[in-house]
């Protein structure tokens, strides 16, 4: 009986593409990826399709498959609608939110600001920093009722954010700056002026974006 679920290798094997563990071109053979993973083909090829279907793995003729390039056109379109979602999403979290959750933000942004400061620009690309960061617009997404935009900020989302900037470059200066405009997010959700969020929310998406193309 095999170890893993098609949903386990899934995750293993799209984590290690993510975190670059596995590199962009690196030749996949599935006698290989089976016997390293102690699982069949069968339940192997469940987690491959998959693979496929999110464009992590490709195929080509006589080729065989292989690790796919994560390009920068797709992390741009991400940050599309990530910028669309997440303004609307700021601003029901302005409107909805508990006095406790607004409070619970709050140490969240905190917790960032402290954490990512810590930071030397050469350790910004740290596996943890990215997931620190993204927990706040995560915790919006939950706050403000809205269940489908917290699942795709989901932890495939940001290993997906983390290997691009890894390969791209997210100064540490960035990474402040980011946390601050957090701050400001913060601040105005707290102050229930769910037009100001909306704005501020979608500001800091585009300066995030603008940043990695700076880093191309």
């Amino acid at each position: 009986m095999d170890r893993l679920s098609p949903r386990d290798i899934f995750q293993e094997l799209s984590g290690s593409i993510l975190r670059g563990d596995l590199k962009p071109g690196t030749k996949l053979t599935e006698v290989g990826l089976a016997q390293k993973l102690s699982v069949n083909r069968a339940t192997l090829r469940e987690a491959l399709f998959r693979l496929e279907e999110r464009e992590l793995i490709e195929r080509t003729p006589y080729s065989g498959m292989r690790v796919a390039t994560v390009d920068k056109r797709a992390l741009l379109e991400l940050y599309e609608i990530r910028e669309l979602l997440e303004g609307r999403s700021a601003r029901r979290a302005a409107e909805l939110a508990t006095k406790e959750e607004i409070a619970g933000l709050g140490q969240i942004v905190e917790a960032s600001l402290e954490f990512v400061a810590k930071f030397t620009s050469q350790a910004s690309s740290d596996a943890r920093t990215l997931p620190a960061v993204g927990g706040f617009h995560t915790e919006i997404a939950r706050i403000g009722r809205n269940e489908e935009i917290r699942k795709f900020l989901g932890r495939e989302v940001w290993e997906f954010i983390r290997s691009a900037h890894q390969r791209w470059s997210r100064t540490h200066e960035r990474l402040l700056t980011a946390s601050r405009e957090h701050q400001e997010i913060f601040e105005a959700i707290a102050a229930r002026n769910g037009d100001h969020a909306e704005e501020l929310m979608a500001r800091h998406i585009r300066a995030a974006r603008d940043g990695l193309l700076q880093g191309n």
